[in-house]
C-alpha cells in the first residue's frame, strides 16, 4: 500500500531522477529529440529544488515503503505541471489519489479555484477523461513537446 506525503528539499534528486525514468520509458519515444532534451531540462534536481521553493508551486509524491511510486507537482495552485505514476503502478488508482490530495491541499490552503488545468501527453487522454477534465483544444506541440490541453471543472 502506498501513502503521499508532501516531500521536503532532500526528495528534489529522487523525484527528478523518477519523473526523469518514468519519462523516458513511457513518455520519450513518442517526442523528437527536440521535446525530449526540454523536459528533461525541465525536471533536472536544480529545477526541481527552485520550483519546490516557489510560493505558488507545490509537490506531492506516493510512496510505497520508501520508494517513489507516484508524483504530482502543481503550480499556481490550478495547473498540473507533473503527474507520472510508475509502470507498475497505473491503474491501481494512484493518479487519482495524488489529484484528490492535491485538490484537498488547495481547499486547506484557502485558495477558490474552480478548474484544474494540464497539458497531457500522447496516450495519456482517456486516463484524464476517467478522472473528469475534458479537451479544451487539440493536440499542440511547443518546443518538441506535444500536449493536449485538458480542464476538470470542480465542483465543492
Amino acid at each position: 500500500m502506498y501513502t503521499i506525503e508532501e516531500p521536503g528539499i532532500s526528495y528534489c534528486a529522487r523525484l527528478s531522477a523518477f519523473v526523469g525514468q518514468v519519462f523516458m520509458e513511457s513518455v520519450a519515444p513518442k517526442y523528437q529529440r527536440q521535446g525530449v532534451t526540454a523536459f528533461l531540462k525541465y525536471v533536472t534536481p536544480r529545477q526541481v529544488k527552485k520550483r519546490m521553493n516557489a510560493e505558488d508551486d507545490f509537490f506531492l509524491m506516493a510512496k510505497e515503503n520508501d520508494r517513489i511510486v507516484g508524483m504530482i507537482e502543481m503550480r499556481e495552485w490550478n495547473h498540473i505541471t507533473l503527474l507520472f505514476v510508475e509502470k507498475e503502478m497505473r491503474n491501481e488508482g494512484v493518479g487519482k489519489a495524488l489529484i484528490k490530495a492535491a485538490i484537498e491541499r488547495i481547499i486547506d490552503e484557502g485558495k477558490e479555484i474552480n478548474t484544474l488545468n494540464v497539458n497531457v501527453v500522447p496516450g495519456a487522454e482517456s486516463a484524464y477523461e476517467a478522472m473528469g477534465f475534458s479537451a479544451l483544444g487539440d493536440k499542440t506541440e511547443k518546443i518538441g513537446i506535444i500536449y493536449t490541453p485538458m480542464q476538470k471543472v470542480l465542483l465543492y
